[in-house]
């Protein structure tokens, strides 16, 4: 986390504040006049403003401090841990192997790196939910489940950051199509992403035209394939699954590429093991689909180290007007955890007798790697102490 909270103290807290007096004053802030001559503040979508868990904190807390926007940040690490939950038990996971899904995805190290970006936190977590309820649908279940992530899906549009809403987009896409390859149910499973898609973007619409026209008067008007890969995840940083603090433990002594922020994607040991006996017993369109997602935010999140960025960037609109593609690293952490509940999962149930062999040639080569890399961390750590 940047020192001092990084943008949550220098962007978002005084802008929030100005809303919550602007609410208590009973005024809709539509325009913000203390910048520069004024601007524009409901089309700045970053400005959160029609967000409604953030009208929920204007409202109850008439004097809205700096910690009640902490407050209000790490309340959003729950809602990602219950998210990640529901998808899970939506996916015929156990108690267990959903409760390890939450825990990882929460404590991830893409959403601790980003506490100081709230509005992108904001909407990350509640990718888990729009997922877990379009699953009903997917099965044919009611098309109510539609309505509902639509609504879900403008609820994290709400929460201001177009990058992550653009990864939302192509995280459930990605999904659905997973899915409907496993299931061969192509005309409804398209359908029901179109339906969430139209029907987020309708009922968003407030936000999402005027952040538009405001959008074609800035800077990202025109930005740059250089600007655009900026701050992208670099392959020497992948170091950081088995040991976090291998280019440091804070700002003050990190000695790694830029950005330890924007490229930080640690989950823990165990769910690492965790996703990887996914892997070998949990032979489904689940642990496909979701691996799929994790090595396509990899392979993204390296920008022009491979050319999948390039053509995402050219092709698809809205990704040529955003910048740090290490926060692709959104889909590997959220799809390592879920791999990890269906890991978890897996090992409480009998384990066929064909699969024992792969089993224990796993745990054995894991710990092997595992001590390698606790020892390998702890001799980087002494040295650093020595300099």
């Amino acid at each position: 986390v940047p020192r001092g909270g990084g943008d949550l103290v220098s962007f978002i807290y005084p802008r929030y504040a100005f809303v919550a007096q602007s609410v208590h004053n009973r005024i809709l802030p539509l325009w913000d006049p203390y910048l520069y001559g004024g601007q524009p503040y409901l089309a700045d979508i970053q400005s959160g403003l029609l967000y409604p868990l953030n009208l929920i904190a204007f409202f109850v807390f008439r004097n809205f401090d700096y910690r009640k926007l902490e407050l209000l940040a790490i309340a959003h690490y729950a809602l990602a841990g219950i998210f990640a939950y529901i998808l899970a038990r939506q996916l015929r996971l156990g108690r267990f192997g959903a409760l390890t899904a939450g825990i990882v995805w929460e404590a991830s190290g893409f959403l601790v790196a980003h506490l100081g970006h709230y509005n992108l936190i904001a909407v990350a977590v509640w990718i888990p939910l729009v997922l877990a309820l379009i699953q009903p649908a997917l099965e044919g279940r009611s098309v109510g489940w539609l309505a509902a992530a639509a609504m879900v899906l403008a609820v994290s549009t709400f929460a201001g950051h177009t990058q992550l809403t653009l990864y939302l987009g192509l995280f459930v896409t990605i999904y659905v199509i997973g899915y409907a390859w496993a299931h061969r149910t192509w005309r409804r499973s398209i359908l029901s992403l179109l339906a969430v898609a139209g029907g987020g973007v309708v009922l968003c619409l407030v936000q999402l035209w005027p952040s538009y026209e405001l959008t074609r008067l800035s800077v990202r008007a025109d930005l740059t394939y250089e600007d655009a890969t900026a701050f992208s995840f670099l392959p020497q940083k992948l170091i950081l699954l088995l040991i976090p603090h291998f280019y440091g433990k804070s700002p003050d002594n990190y000695w790694g590429p830029p950005s330890l922020t924007e490229n930080y994607l640690y989950v823990g040991i165990l769910p690492l093991a965790f996703a990887g006996l996914a892997l070998f017993l949990v032979r489904d369109w689940r642990t496909r689909t979701f691996a799929v997602i994790a090595g396509v935010g990899l392979f993204l999140s390296f920008a022009d180290w491979t050319p999948l960025h390039g053509w995402l960037f050219t092709a698809v609109p809205g990704f040529d007007k955003v910048r740090a593609p290490g926060r692709f690293l959104v889909f590997v952490d959220l799809g390592l955890a879920m791999l990890a509940g269906l890991g978890a999962d897996a090992v409480r149930r009998p384990l066929p007798s064909r699969l024992r062999p792969a089993y224990r040639l796993f745990l054995t080569s894991w710990a092997a790697l595992t001590i390698g890399a606790v020892r390998s961390g702890t001799v980087t750590t002494e040295l650093q102490s020595r300099q």
